[in-house]
């Protein structure tokens, strides 16, 4: 049956800047496509979404999925449309067209292209899937981007659970990315699984040469936010002195950004620390080349996509116990756990690190096995293709 299965994956935006969502989508999709189904991928964007998601567009178009852009609202703050996916032509075109397809997949919680989909699917008698990205978590529910007000923070965090309440009336099962998620989520409903992301097609058989050592180098690579810890691992690899040194590959507001500079000049590891922004495929491709490990020190992932695609790469990482992707760390040995917010950990694992050759052989060799073993895209597809049949029953 899963041949025939006509899917609607609906997303707020595939804009590569906001983040790790937007990556596994294509990756999703792709998989999904490669199982046998037929999914649809449709967002919102403007002028300049036209050129920043045309590489992911690309990726779609040449595996068979099928995706559609439509133009964002322009009378609201770009920042609030991009996020929420308000697109007037796109609300009408799924209140008109969701009757086409047979299952609707929505991708996150917060964002007015998911309260459509979900209602419109669900009144139509298709079955809704929703992967919510972290957003149904306790951490999700009550963190509120922006605000340092109490007050604030409470009223967001009031709307939300409003919303939630409503929305999940119309949805039939909630996609989980890891037990930590699952665990850490405030019940949508007695119907969720866990399916890890799609993360790599085809791991190679063994890991390329770890690059020149020494010095040892950390590699980051994500959103430049508070929750990434991004302060923690500064203040580690400058403890370490000029023997590490250190990548960073993202993006952020510009006045955290500002700090996270003026912190590395104190720190006086200016000149050991090369701030790249953000990067493409391509140059995630030069990061894990040139890394001997990436650190994803967060306060909190319910995945955590950077560190999964290092290990598709080959790369041992380093993540906090608060990371969804830490039990196949551990179980597979390829990197190291630390404490969220220590640094004397932090800097320890990466001294260890350093210091034993042999270990980054054989974690090179862990993290491919890891990857294909838990994140490959026929693993995803299957059993993403089992969840929608059994909805069709």
């Amino acid at each position: 049956m899963s041949r025939s299965i006509k899917i609607l994956r609906v997303i707020p935006t595939l804009d590569p800047e906001m983040g790790g969502p937007q990556t596994t989508i294509v990756h999703a999709a792709i998989a999904e496509r490669k199982a046998g189904l037929q999914p649809t991928t449709v967002f919102a964007g403007d002028e300049k979404s036209a050129t920043s998601t045309a590489p992911a567009r690309a990726r779609l178009g040449s595996a068979g999925v099928h995706v559609l852009m439509f133009p964002r609202t322009r009378w609201l703050p770009p920042s609030i449309v991009s996020r929420w996916g308000i697109s007037r032509q796109m609300t009408v075109w799924l209140l008109r067209n969701v009757r086409h397809y047979d299952v609707i997949h929505v991708d996150y919680v917060w964002a007015w292209s998911t309260l459509v989909a979900a209602i419109a699917g669900s009144r139509s008698g298709r079955p809704v899937v929703m992967t919510a990205h972290e957003s149904l978590t306790s951490f999700g529910m009550e963190t509120r981007s922006g605000s340092e007000s109490h007050n604030l923070t409470k009223l967001w965090t009031g709307a939300k659970l409003w919303v939630r309440r409503f929305l999940m009336r119309h949805i039939a099962v909630v996609v989980m990315t890891s037990d930590l998620e699952y665990a850490d989520s405030m019940r949508p409903n007695e119907h969720a699984v866990v399916i890890p992301h799609a993360v790599v097609d085809v791991t190679p058989e063994e890991p390329t040469d770890e690059p020149p050592f020494p010095p040892l180098v950390v590699g980051y690579i994500g959103r430049l936010h508070p929750k990434k810890n991004i302060e923690v691992l500064l203040r580690a690899v400058a403890g370490l002195g000029t023997s590490t040194n250190l990548i960073v590959c993202g993006d952020g507001e510009p006045s955290y950004r500002a700090q996270l500079h003026q912190l590395a000049i104190e720190l006086s590891l200016d000149s050991r620390i090369e701030w790249r922004g953000h990067v493409d495929a391509s140059g995630r491709a030069d990061l894990f080349a040139q890394s001997h490990v990436i650190a994803m020190p967060s306060v909190y992932e319910c995945f955590g996509m950077a560190a999964a695609e290092a290990m598709a790469a080959g790369v041992p990482v380093i993540v906090s116990r608060t990371t969804g992707v830490a039990p196949v760390v551990e179980k597979y040995k390829c990197g190291k756990l630390v404490e969220a917010g220590e640094v004397d950990e932090l800097s320890a694992a990466l001294r260890d690190i350093g210091d034993d050759a042999t270990w980054r052989r054989r974690a090179r060799i862990n993290s491919l096995r890891a990857a294909s073993a838990t994140y490959s895209y026929d693993s995803y597809g299957e059993r993403m293709a089992t969840v929608y049949a059994e909805l069709l029953l």
